[in-house]
């Protein structure tokens, strides 16, 4: 996998889009809370199955807006992480994802239900929703489980242990040689303090 140093420019970047994410997340977070609480007080409304596809919809957005939030920061900051770390945030991020369009197709098909067939919908959507949710869960989780599980075992043991979110993210990290090349430059800059810098480097 070719690697590549990261500029300035793409630091700013990752910490600009860490931060949209992270205001997604508190504003998410905020109607979340808000509107779930509504939902759950009220009898009426806990029983309507639109407004439990909605509160679940809201909490899986409210979920992947976090991961995100997480994800960039660590590609903003240069977390030098366990690789194992990176995949698993990656791979929830995915399922959370998968599991927001799903939810927005139940949403969908919820009220086609309703509007197809009123006098039905009441059981039909009552009996098929706990049911429908497990099978959206269990959607969301074979495609990115499966891969992280074939990476893990094709990787092996030392992979996980040895490899980095360096690898991950495309990060190049910086190599003691470029470093010493540095300090090198610097102390030709100023002579006097040569023996003292390249000293320092090597212990």
């Amino acid at each position: 996998m070719n690697t590549t140093n990261y500029s300035s420019f793409g630091l700013k970047l990752y910490t600009v889009k860490a931060s949209f994410y992270l205001l997604d997340f508190l504003i998410c977070s905020v109607f979340t809370v808000l509107i779930t609480h509504t939902v759950w007080r009220d009898n009426v409304l806990k029983n309507e199955v639109r407004f439990f596809f909605l509160c679940h919809h809201l909490i899986c957005l409210t979920l992947f807006f976090g991961l995100g939030t997480i994800t960039t920061y660590l590609r903003a900051l240069q977390v030098n992480a366990p690789i194992l770390v990176c995949w698993i945030i990656f791979a929830l991020q995915i399922i959370i994802g998968r599991a927001v369009l799903l939810t927005l197709t139940l949403m969908a098909l919820n009220t086609c239900i309703a509007v197809c067939w009123p006098l039905k919908y009441f059981g039909i959507a009552h009996f098929f929703k706990s049911k429908l949710i497990v099978c959206l869960w269990i959607i969301a989780f074979l495609d990115p489980m499966v891969s992280l599980i074939y990476g893990s075992i094709q990787g092996g043991h030392q992979f996980i242990r040895r490899k980095t979110c360096w690898t991950f993210y495309n990060i190049q990290p910086p190599s003691k040689k470029d470093h010493l090349d540095s300090r090198t430059t610097a102390c030709t800059t100023h002579p006097s303090n040569t023996d003292e810098h390249l000293d320092r480097w090597e212990n």
